[in-house]
């Protein structure tokens, strides 16, 4: 390792990142969460049941994972009162639609604009077998109020007096606020870091041009999924500079 060199370039980050009157802007903070409980949603056809997490907000970010915990159900009427009539983990009664189902109880997105409103997951689920049908779409969302929520809508479960309803008894659904991770400021690999030729390799590599070493690391250096950014420059010229991402 070797001290970054200040010559022109050098030069170009301290101006940059230190020039009076220029507000660098600043990344998220990592650790918030807000939850919405899924007790007593109902689901039955024709119906589109939804819950908020008002007030509680969550602040706008460029990474998400929205997590199920404890997510289950019970029939309260018609073949799903006889088939589930102690509580079930979700994912097993729609596998009763659909077997081939994947299910996933954590899922990280990336919200690329880092601003809301956004929509986070939006999956359909079911099937028909034997004239019978179950199917629903999940949703969740963040509103431009900064609000979270979970709603599930297109519910069919056909014929309705034959299939009966389900109701959650237990489960939430949240979101959570990822940390940003800027990456290795060793851009070009070459074991010497901070120096001229890291900044040379990035500002290369952002134009669209090859790597001057064997491997650079990923143009995307700030993590949030947009990439090339002027945010990236602006994060790795910070870093390089020796502030944080």
């Amino acid at each position: 390792m070797r001290r970054l060199q200040m010559g022109v370039l050098g030069a170009m980050v301290g101006a940059v990142v230190g020039m009076g009157g220029v507000a660098l802007p600043c990344f998220a903070q990592a650790g918030e969460q807000v939850s919405v409980s899924l007790v007593g949603l109902r689901i039955q056809n024709g119906q589109s049941p939804s819950r908020s997490s008002a007030p509680n907000i969550i602040n706008p970010a460029n990474n998400y994972t929205v997590s199920f915990a404890n997510a289950e159900a019970r029939g309260t009427s018609g073949l799903l009162a006889v088939l589930f009539p102690q509580a079930t983990p979700i994912e097993t009664i729609l596998r009763t639609f659909d077997p081939d189902l994947v299910w996933q109880n954590s899922e990280e997105i990336p919200n690329a604009s880092g601003t809301h409103p956004f929509v986070l997951t939006e999956r359909t689920d079911g099937g028909s077998s034997g004239g019978i049908t179950g199917s629903l779409t999940l949703r969740s969302e963040i509103t431009a109020s900064n609000f979270f929520t979970f709603s599930i809508t297109n519910v069919t479960l056909s014929p309705a007096f034959l299939v009966g309803a389900m109701e959650f008894t237990s489960g939430t659904v949240s979101v959570r606020r990822n940390p940003i991770t800027c990456g290795d400021i060793d851009f070009d690999n070459n074991g010497l870091f901070p120096d001229d030729q890291d900044l040379i390799a990035f500002l290369t590599v952002l134009a669209g041009g090859n790597c001057p070493e064997a491997t650079c690391d990923t143009i995307d250096f700030n993590g949030d999924g947009l990439f090339p950014s002027d945010e990236d420059l602006v994060a790795f010229l910070r870093v390089l500079a020796g502030g944080d991402c």
